[in-house]
């Protein structure tokens, strides 16, 4: 992953260092993703040239920002953290696809009307939020606020003392709150300073993002392209692997049983690669996760994990024919050289079965661990389901 701005590059990049300290400050100290998103969603706003953001508004991206992580990639925001149930709310309210555009997202949630269950997930993310985040800015002013009364009241307290001082004197604090109460509106000076570093802040931001996400997705791999929309795969190389084995060996399709022939292509599809364990999760093209399929098939099975009692079996052996018949045309070697990162014997292989069960276990290693995770971040298991045929007589 490329290094991205710490507090100290923040500071040496910006024209003003008390902003920089404030930053930071707003954002050390969260236990739900709630002011990383809130920050996200007004810093966004101010980018496209706002300094007015309603709260439906803000809300709306922060939905918006949290969708691919939650809805696409499947992350944990945190046992506790609303804002991953309100973004599967609006997945299934709306009936939005997974791959949803974020303007229509944010339309979606802020021009949203009559709806009781979208204004009380609304209310329940800015009630304290908005607050919360500019704390630091007033502290000195509420650190009285702490004796004799129980932490539940002290936080209401002190959310009214944040109002209220934000109301008398902004304090140097990004935004004010509109007399409604339904919004903010950014200081001129703070609209300034973040168009002006914007590439530096979101860089920072994105950091915060990352730690945040992989301290409660540990062993989900590839958190850092699980931010924003995948970037387009170009599997070209794989579709030459996969016709140089087909083209000088016999192979069926692992979860319909079909021969790959030209009256298979007719019937159920061309060509396609799939990705065994989803690409969604493991975010990578290696092609030892990578197995033939035809088009309508894959489409069937689509972001989910095939059955790994049914399939594995089929799955390694076809993996292992392939590897040993492209080996013999001693063609695609690059593209052979990435099953080193999990079998260094890979060029060695042979037509035997002494090397299909080292490859097999090579293999099995590789894709085991990670099927289990993807299966308990959530994705669900699929099975070809064959058509049923009924004949009258």
């Amino acid at each position: 992953m490329a290094e991205l701005p710490s507090l100290q590059s923040l500071q040496g990049l910006t024209t003003n260092i008390s902003k920089a300290v404030m930053l930071e400050r707003m954002l050390t100290k969260f236990t739900a993703s709630y002011k990383l998103y809130w920050f996200k969603a007004i810093f966004d706003d101010v980018i496209a040239g706002n300094t007015y953001i309603s709260f439906k508004r803000a809300v709306g991206r922060m939905v918006a920002s949290a969708w691919y992580p939650v809805v696409y990639f499947r992350l944990n925001l945190g046992a506790t953290d609303k804002l991953a149930d309100f973004v599967d709310f609006v997945h299934r309210e709306f009936n939005l696809a997974q791959d949803c555009k974020q303007d229509i997202i944010i339309d979606l949630v802020s021009d949203a009307h009559s709806n009781c269950q979208l204004d009380r997930h609304i209310a329940s993310l800015t009630t304290y939020v908005p607050y919360r985040l500019i704390r630091p800015f007033y502290e000195e002013r509420i650190s009285h606020v702490n004796i004799g009364i129980s932490q539940a009241k002290r936080d209401s307290r002190i959310d009214g003392l944040i109002r209220q001082f934000n109301a008398e004197d902004i304090g140097g604090a990004p935004y004010c709150f509109t007399a409604d109460g339904d919004g903010v509106r950014v200081v001129d000076e703070w609209a300034t300073y973040l168009c002006e570093n914007e590439a530096v802040i979101r860089g920072w931001l994105n950091y915060k993002l990352i730690e945040y996400l992989q301290a409660r997705n540990p062993s989900t791999p590839a958190i850092s392209r699980k931010l924003y929309p995948p970037v387009q795969r170009d599997l070209s190389a794989a579709h030459a692997y996969w016709n140089t084995a087909m083209h000088t060996g016999e192979f069926r399709e692992i979860y319909n049983g079909e021969l790959f022939c030209a009256d298979n292509f007719e019937r159920y599809g061309a060509l396609s690669i799939d990705h065994f364990i989803p690409w969604s999760f493991v975010l990578h093209d290696e092609p030892w996760n990578l197995i033939p399929t035809f088009k309508n098939v894959n489409s069937r099975k689509n972001d989910r994990l095939p059955d790994f009692g049914r399939y594995k079996d089929g799955f390694c052996d076809q993996q292992f024919d392939a590897l040993v018949t492209v080996l013999e045309s001693k063609k695609h070697r690059k593209y052979l050289e990435s099953y080193l990162s999990i079998d260094t014997d890979i060029f060695l292989y042979e037509r035997t079965s002494a090397s299909r069960d080292a490859f097999t276990q090579s293999l099995e290693n590789a894709i085991g661990p990670l099927y289990q995770i993807a299966l308990n971040q959530g994705y669900p298991k699929w099975e070809y389901e064959y058509a049923v045929v009924t004949l009258w007589g």
